[in-house]
C-alpha cells in the first residue's frame, strides 16, 4: 500500500479505491468521544490500538469524503476484505500514522521551546513509525 501526503490530507489506496484520510481538529475531539483518550494518549499508542479503535479511527479519518458510504459497518467490513487479500493491520496503522503527522496537530513552535520557564511539558515531536507507550512525548524537567 502506497501512502501520501497531499496538504492536511494523506492519499493511499485503501479497500476498493484511492482514499484520502484526514484528521482536524475536530476529527482528534470525536476520536477522543469515542475513544476516552487524549489525541495524543491515542498516536502514541498506534501499534496497541484495539480493533475498535482501529476501525473508528479509520471512519473518522476517512468520513469527511463520503459521509453517505463510510460508516462504522462499512470500514470494518472493508477491513475484513482488505486482510483477507493478504494484507496486514500494520499497513492501516501507517496510514493512520501518515494522516496524523500530516494533521499539523503535534506540531511545536520555536516559541514554545523558549517557553520552558512555564513549568508545563512541551511536547517533543511525536514518534512515528508506530511508538510504544515507553517512548517519551514530554521534555523532562531539570
Amino acid at each position: 500500500m502506497t501512502v501520501e501526503t497531499n496538504g492536511s490530507a494523506v492519499e493511499f489506496t485503501l479497500f476498493d479505491r484511492p482514499r484520502h484520510l484526514q484528521f482536524g481538529y475536530d476529527q482528534y475531539i470525536e476520536l477522543e468521544t469515542r475513544s476516552g483518550r487524549t489525541p495524543l494518549q491515542f498516536v502514541t499508542n498506534l501499534l496497541q490500538l484495539s480493533a475498535t479503535d482501529l476501525r473508528t479511527a479509520l471512519w473518522i479519518g476517512l468520513k469527511w469524503e463520503d459521509k453517505r458510504v463510510v460508516t462504522l459497518e462499512w470500514v470494518g467490513t472493508q477491513v475484513q476484505k482488505h486482510l483477507r487479500k493478504g494484507n496486514g493491520i500494520v499497513d492501516l496503522i501507517k496510514a493512520l500514522d501518515a494522516a496524523f503527522a500530516a494533521s499539523g496537530y503535534f506540531a511545536t513552535s520555536d516559541a514554545a521551546a523558549d517557553d520552558e520557564a512555564s513549568g508545563l511539558p512541551l511536547l517533543r515531536a511525536v514518534p512515528t513509525g508506530g511508538a510504544s507507550a515507553d517512548s517519551p512525548t514530554t521534555r523532562s524537567e531539570g
